[in-house]
């Protein structure tokens, strides 16, 4: 990209030519964030909730009003 590295390590020029397949690192991204997803879940007990309908009745929290 016609930038100085700021690395002062001496590399290979075979090094920084690595050509990397998009479909790989995208099934690499998926696992890793489907990894994290499962250990979110189940550090902090979350649940599926149910489906809301035409009708139900919610509680909606004011974020307006001061406590």
């Amino acid at each position: 990209m016609a930038r100085k590295l700021k690395s002062s390590l001496p590399l290979l020029p075979s090094k920084l030519s690595k050509i990397v397949d998009p479909s790989t690192s995208v099934m690499t991204e998926e696992s890793r964030k489907d990894k994290q997803r499962h250990n979110y879940n189940k550090r902090h007990s979350t649940k599926n909730l149910s489906d809301l309908s035409v009708g139900n009745n919610v509680w909606v929290t004011d974020v307006r009003a001061y406590g």
